[in-house]
């Protein structure tokens, strides 16, 4: 804690340039800049490239050079340099380094961990989308004082706009899309879209047409006129094919779908393979910054998509499919679920579900780019009208 031995003899102002200082030196550290020059104070930490291994990485520093005891998931609370600074610094003058900053731990929680841990986890979703009924909801946009914010992971001059839908099974976030969106850095405009109904005081959707206008709402925004390619990981692949249906019966045409890993939702799911899949996720449930709030939202989306069957759209769409099984011993068959369908090419990628966009993420990526390069080849259109308004 030699930082906060150091701040004690700085004056207030002082105090936060220091911490600044540090934080940024930190960040640039962990992602291999040669410089804290690199890393702007009001940069978000997922556009400067961060996903959840390199920011548990960051919190185990800053913990070591302050004694506080830091969440998993410090830098997407505080997601910028200057307003973890300011966090730090306010946890420093106040409650002591002493005391801990956990994640929830609430009664859903430590169940639903338990059960994914346990090989009950279907049992476990169920109480979930039961609990999901008590939750306030909204049937129409307009309703949200705040809609959840779209996340610039990536900025180029290509004319083309890849929006990305985090899935709906927690621990859901743009953060899952940091390290696919590195190799399109620079080159075209990348952006991740969360869910309503995840942070506290957010209502969840009423039905599945609330959340498919939001989105259609907001895929207009980030494309600015732009061609625009839905994306979606693993749940957020049915979004993505949800969004591009909608946007098709308003008479606006995708240029593209990709569903990353997603499943099939017709066919049964297998026993073994979801309790692999729970197993691994609890182990990324440190990452919840409101507990109960996120696995009831999580919960409603599941009631929402219990008996969705998806629609043929006229956009051409990929499936890139992870080539290895989730590690389950006792899985059956080739330990991975049924692919979706109506998709017009599968690509296999090296990776399991979770791997390939954590240590795999640029393979996956140069898979959908050189699909895309093939798929995509009249960058003026068609595209979304920027003016449309309805949904």
């Amino acid at each position: 804690a030699a930082l906060a031995t150091e701040l004690a003899s700085l004056a207030p102002a002082e105090q936060e340039e220091r911490l600044l200082e540090h934080v940024r030196s930190q960040s640039a550290v962990v992602l291999g800049h040669a410089s804290a020059e690199d890393v702007l104070p009001t940069a978000h930490f997922l556009e400067l490239g961060f996903d959840s291994l390199t920011a548990i990485d960051l919190r185990r520093r800053l913990a070591a050079a302050t004694g506080l005891h830091l969440p998993a998931g410090l830098a997407f609370d505080h997601p910028t340099p200057a307003r973890l600074a300011r966090h730090l610094l306010t946890r420093l003058r106040g409650a002591g380094r002493g005391t801990a900053e956990e994640r929830p731990t609430d009664m859903l929680v430590q169940l639903y961990r338990h059960a994914s841990e346990n090989g009950t986890a279907a049992e476990a979703m169920g109480m979930l989308m039961e609990a999901a009924r008590f939750r306030p909801s909204f049937e129409r946009p307009e309703e949200l004082a705040q809609p959840p914010a779209p996340v610039r992971l990536s900025q180029g001059d290509r004319p083309l706009a890849l929006i990305c839908f985090a899935p709906y099974v927690v621990p859901a976030g743009a953060h899952q899309y940091a390290r696919f969106a590195t190799p399109f850095r620079d080159r075209l405009d990348l952006w991740a879209l969360v869910h309503p109904g995840y942070e506290k005081g957010e209502p969840v959707p009423s039905d599945l047409d609330a959340v498919l206008r939001l989105h259609a709402r907001t895929v207009r925004e980030c494309a600015g006129g732009k061609p625009v390619v839905l994306l979606g990981y693993s749940s957020g692949g049915w979004i993505a094919h949800g969004v591009a249906a909608h946007l098709e019966a308003m008479g606006e045409q995708p240029a593209a779908v990709v569903m990353v890993d997603s499943f099939s939702r017709e066919v049964p799911f297998d026993h073994q393979v979801l309790n692999a899949m729970a197993q691994a996720q609890s182990q990324r449930l440190d990452f919840m910054r409101s507990g109960g709030e996120q696995l009831t939202a999580m919960g409603r989306y599941m009631r929402l998509f219990d008996d969705w069957a998806a629609p043929e759209i006229a956009a051409p769409t990929l499936l890139v499919r992870a080539s290895e099984p989730m590690p389950a011993g006792d899985t059956d068959g080739d330990g991975r679920a049924a692919p979706p369908e109506h998709v017009d090419t599968i690509v296999e990628v090296p990776g399991n579900h979770y791997s390939m966009l954590e240590d795999h993420a640029g393979t996956t990526a140069a898979a959908v780019d050189s699909w895309l390069a093939g798929v995509v080849t009249d960058p003026s259109g068609p595209a979304a009208p920027a003016d449309a308004t309805t949904a």
